[in-house]
């Protein structure tokens, strides 16, 4: 575990995924998980003195065994976040830090996913059937319990080693410190049998996108405002294909790398809030210019080099012809009803 050092107005925040709950039978899990939940189950904070906020991204209550899931966390202040996952089985991952995230040092008020939204990764729920819990326990300094807890394995998350044991000193290191230094928060949602619900099928609705611009006409130079409404949360990647014949990717961007939008939420490009100095420009030279957005429901990686969003706010992907050809290949490999596409046309003056 990489903890840093030095960062002493920081949270330490562990969150552990409880894989079912106490009050389901015994027979829907282990006796290893049921002693594993009930030692994280000690842990409360009566004061909660911190703001924790921590959920399931698509803010669902039920999820179907194999159904794919995402987990968010923010903090009101920087701090380390350990995600640990207790399954029914008993077997505990750690699913942050990661592959991805090396370090477990987390900004105050960023939103972070698990796994990251660019990352190609499906995490699916497993089961048995049960209640599932996400719990989170913040402190003012990173926590020897947890920076000694042994992991093995070398993937894309680590197993916990005796977890019991590491609850249990979670435990006890927290009750010796200040009430007022430590918090905690938790979520749950309930895994069920048999195929995703409805509320994940791609076959009970199809999958929709819009594409509206601020205006019909631009001159050169000019600023734009994109707005992208989908039916579905989706992964959305739109492009500015030039009347020069370059592309430029406008989303993702330097602003807002992660690409997932909500469903049903008109969402505005740029960003409310980005000085408009660093607004998205339409360039010449003059004529009709095209927008394109695709949205898909899994990550899909259009793009064989990573996008230089350090040095570009909103990149150049290269020539109209290459850079339609291998969306084309990438959307070809995906299921139909899984992606969407949407374009809009403006006038450069």
């Amino acid at each position: 575990m990489n903890n840093v050092k030095g960062f002493p107005k920081s949270f330490l925040v562990l969150a552990l995924c409880l894989g079912a709950s106490l009050m389901l039978a015994h027979s829907s899990w282990s006796k290893d998980a049921k002693d594993i939940v009930a030692e994280a189950q000690t842990i409360q904070s009566a004061t909660k003195p911190f703001k924790i906020e921590l959920s399931t991204a698509e803010g669902k209550t039920t999820y179907a065994a194999g159904e794919k899931i995402n987990f968010v966390f923010k903090t009101d202040r920087d701090c380390y976040l350990t995600l640990i996952d207790i399954g029914t089985s008993g077997k505990v991952t750690q699913l942050f830090p990661n592959k991805w995230h090396e370090s477990n040092k987390v900004e105050k008020g960023k939103e972070y996913r698990v796994p990251p939204a660019d990352s190609g990764f499906l995490f699916k729920v497993e089961g048995p059937n049960g209640t599932e819990f996400v719990k989170a326990i913040a402190t003012l300094a990173p926590m020897t319990s947890v920076q000694k807890a042994e992991m093995k394995g070398s993937g894309n998350f680590a197993e916990i080693v005796q977890p019991e044991a590491v609850l249990k000193d979670i435990k006890t290191e927290l009750d010796a410190q200040d009430p007022k230094s430590w918090t905690e928060a938790q979520v749950s949602f309930t895994i069920t049998g048999g195929q995703p619900s409805p509320a994940a099928s791609t076959a009970d609705k199809p999958f929709t996108l819009q594409l509206k611009t601020d205006k019909t006409e631009y001159k050169q130079g000019e600023p734009i405002v994109f707005t992208v409404e989908s039916n579905k949360e989706c992964y959305l990647t739109l492009i500015d294909i030039g009347t020069s014949g370059k592309v430029k990717i406008i989303f993702p961007n330097q602003y807002r790398q992660d690409n997932v939008i909500p469903a049903n939420k008109p969402y505005r490009i740029p960003m409310e809030g980005v000085d408009v100095a660093f607004s998205y420009k339409v360039e010449g030279p003059p004529g009709k210019n095209t927008v394109k957005a695709i949205g898909t429901l899994n990550p899909c990686k259009f793009f064989a080099q990573p996008l230089p969003f350090k040095d570009f706010v909103y990149p150049l992907l290269g020539d109209k012809d290459q850079v339609l050809k291998d969306i084309a290949v990438a959307l070809n490999s995906l299921q139909a009803g899984y992606f969407a596409e949407a374009e809009a046309t403006i006038e450069i003056k």
